[in-house]
């Protein structure tokens, strides 16, 4: 990398821009709330915030651009607080990446909706009052991301506890995305997803992985494209963005805008010039990407804890990635690493990303994973 010595990158989650920035020359200094074994060796220093929210993800950030002041850039985790992002980002001017603004107008969904509106941008229907019939309809925090905390609304409204947000009609269509590149005004398209949640059946709709080269018309992925240049020519965008939809009888209708490099990106490293981090650094220095067609179909898969562990030393397979240290204290259904899968077609990169998850799953058992 040329434009910068040191960068500074905090997330709740940044193990890939730590990897990608490390390939393309840079030295990465990370702040995360893992601090896993890949992300520890692709950094030159790293701090783990105490938690996952965007408190002590910025506390952390704050020590870390004291002792390396100059660039840095965020990755998800800031959805839910972006007016501390904001604060944050007036005392260290060196951000890569969207100004918090944009952040702070996702975290209104009145106000973003009518955006989409203006923008003759399609989304599913959505509510600010509970609807009469709640069977059919989601609620969805404000400032949420990834589909966390997403519950269906019959079992919100169950919870008289339940944050701020809105309800938005559930659309019983596949999920997919679009990464792109933008320079404050004009767009470079990375690649098209399939996206999976969870267990949407059961009401768990968190990310749960992607594969690329989405099988979608050419009118399906025109609007897409047209949306990503709409928003970006109204709201600045810069860097790597990414939109996530769901197919609503073959047409894409807008769930989410990832105002910051998506996990998606990650497909994207080998046919990206100098990889993902690069590419996004220099978006936001207004230079677009020159995207090589895949050879192959790639894809990523999050393993969940299926109970709470702790993570026996292990030698890991080459297509596991967010390694915890031996030790490490997993509970039941949070993230416990993330695998890898490629091939010709997207059927069997799913079915191998399925093999690895019961690999990792054999794997804990066989080496006798303790109950934590």
């Amino acid at each position: 990398m040329n434009d910068a010595a040191t960068v500074v990158v905090i997330g709740n989650s940044v193990r890939y821009l730590a990897q990608s920035a490390k390939m393309a020359g840079a030295e990465i200094v990370s702040v995360d709330a893992f601090g896993d074994l890949d992300t520890r060796l692709a950094s030159i220093s790293h701090e783990r915030a105490a938690n996952a929210s965007p408190h002590a993800l910025l506390h952390a950030g704050e020590a870390m651009l004291r002792d390396h002041p100059g660039s840095w850039l965020f990755g998800a985790g800031f959805e839910s607080d972006a007016y501390a992002l904001a604060s944050f980002t007036r005392r260290h001017r060196g951000l890569l990446g969207n100004d918090p603004a944009v952040m702070q107008l996702l975290a209104e969904p009145q106000c973003w909706f009518s955006l989409l509106r203006e923008l003759d941008i399609a989304y599913p229907e959505v509510a600010f009052e509970a609807p009469r019939a709640l069977s059919g309809w989601l609620f969805k925090p404000d400032g949420g991301c990834g589909g966390w905390l997403v519950r269906r609304a019959l079992d919100a409204d169950a919870d008289a506890d339940h944050r701020a947000g809105y309800y938005q009609r559930f659309v019983a269509g596949s999920l997919c995305s679009l990464v792109f590149a933008a320079d404050g005004a004009e767009i470079g398209t990375v690649g098209f997803n399939r996206l999976f949640a969870r267990y949407p059946a059961a009401g768990d709709f968190r990310f749960a992985g992607a594969i690329n080269g989405l099988v979608a018309s050419h009118a399906a992925k025109s609007q897409m494209v047209a949306a990503a240049q709409r928003l970006t020519r109204t709201l600045g965008l810069r860097g790597v963005n990414g939109l996530d939809f769901v197919m609503r009888n073959g047409e894409p209708q807008l769930l989410e805008l990832n105002a910051r490099p998506p996990a998606t990106l990650e497909l994207y490293e080998t046919v990206l010039p100098r990889g993902g981090f690069q590419c996004h650094t220099d978006a936001c220095r207004g230079r677009l990407p020159r995207v090589r067609t895949p050879e192959s179909v790639e894809g990523l898969r999050v393993v969940y804890a299926r109970r709470t562990l702790r993570v026996p030393a292990i030698d890991w397979p080459a297509w596991v990635t967010d390694r915890p240290a031996s030790g490490e204290c997993v509970l039941a259904g949070q993230p416990l690493c993330t695998v890898h899968a490629n091939a010709g077609d997207m059927e069997t990169v799913a079915g191998r990303l399925r093999q690895h998850i019961d690999a990792v799953d054999r794997l804990l058992n066989g080496l006798g994973a303790e109950a934590a």
